[in-house]
């Protein structure tokens, strides 16, 4: 498990997304720079290993939660998800696409990998 987490924390750092490393149980693993600025500057809170993921997902005005349930579950039964949606902040509104990949060792799924990217605006 070690040599997993190791590799996401280094390709989590070389990205310029949001990137989380998230138990079944959906408490936070690993997060990249990206993902604790924007906690502190969305959600106006740090992020730390052991939160809930579901806090931040609760955390937003057009409640997303339900969605992120969903979707992270079918990343927990192995499925590959891709989802675009827009998300409203108290203070900005942000369109994005969101990928969840399951992470298995072995045969078993031990987490999802959640990568959220932020479309720009268009012109």
């Amino acid at each position: 498990m070690q040599e997993i987490l190791k590799s996401l924390q280094a390709t989590f750092n070389d990205s310029d997304s949001v990137c989380f490393f998230v138990y079944p149980n959906f408490r936070i693993k690993l997060f990249n720079e990206k993902a604790a600025s924007n906690s502190l500057v969305l959600h106006g809170k740090e992020i730390h290993e052991g939160d809930s993921i579901l806090d931040f997902a609760r955390d937003t005005k057009n409640r997303i939660d339900g969605k992120f349930i969903t979707c992270f579950g079918r990343a927990v039964s192995g499925q590959q998800v891709k989802q675009k949606q827009q998300i409203h902040y108290n203070s900005v509104v942000l369109d994005t696409v969101s990928t969840y990949t399951p992470v298995r060792k072995s045969d078993e799924v031990v987490g999802v990998s959640i990568v959220v990217s932020i479309e720009k605006p268009r012109s």
